[in-house]
């Protein structure tokens, strides 16, 4: 599966205002072989970064600096991409963060602190998604 994930160069935006949190990820993105495109702080700047940089997958944090929470994003965001949606929080109200991410698409809901491990487990969701979208579309030409 190693292999296969360093040939198909998907991307990842992170959406994450905490420093530490968003260096961590990108590090552990990075060693899964998969290419960061960026990090973003706001819901605000994701979605401008979404649309500028057309990732793959997006890593997002639901509490964001700015006005905008990760949530609200990802909604604006999915409007216009096909990006894989995979939520990472730390926030203890994960029954009223579920159901309202439950508006979006999203392949996982990761609460924090995630390792590499976990991380990697979803971005392989993603990956077999992505893999499935292509053969169905060869298919159908």
């Amino acid at each position: 599966m190693e292999r296969d994930l360093k040939e198909n160069g998907m991307s990842v935006l992170i959406v994450e205002d905490d420093s530490i949190q968003s260096f961590a990820l990108e590090v552990m993105v990075r060693n899964l072989n998969f290419k960061v495109l960026g990090v973003s702080r706001s819901g605000e700047h994701a979605i401008q970064m979404s649309a500028e940089m057309d990732p793959d997958i997006i890593l997002m944090d639901i509490n964001l600096d700015g006005e905008m929470d990760g949530i609200e994003a990802a909604i604006k965001i999915q409007k216009t991409s096909n990006a894989k949606l995979i939520y990472v929080t730390g926030n203890s109200k994960v029954h009223y963060n579920n159901s309202n991410a439950n508006k979006t698409r999203y392949v996982d809901y990761l609460e924090k602190p995630v390792n590499k491990e976990i991380l990697s487990k979803a971005l392989h969701k993603c990956f077999e998604q992505n893999i499935e979208i292509s053969s169905e579309s060869k298919i159908s030409e």
